[in-house]
């Protein structure tokens, strides 16, 4: 953003639920995400085609991880987890 500020639009960005990237030739290509957290969770941004999205086009957001219950012992990594 310090080097190409008129690609960002802080004032009045565009609400959209939908994305689409420059198409790549020779170069990497890029795309910055700014969002409002509402409400803590785990959400997942990704890419609506398969061959995409099973090659990496997808990111996992934890968002408000400060704001989560804590995890019941016996369903963390060192715990039993209940008898059955």
């Amino acid at each position: 953003m310090q080097y190409i500020p008129q690609n960002f639009n802080l004032g009045n960005p565009p609400y959209r639920d939908g994305f689409y990237t420059l198409p790549i030739s020779t170069e990497s290509t890029w795309m910055a995400v700014r969002y409002h957290v509402k409400n803590p969770g785990t959400f997942l941004l990704h890419c609506h085609i398969n061959p995409h999205l099973t090659g990496g086009m997808a990111i996992a957001i934890l968002d408000g991880i400060d704001a989560w219950p804590t995890i019941p012992a016996e369903y963390g990594p060192s715990g039993s987890g209940p008898k059955v």
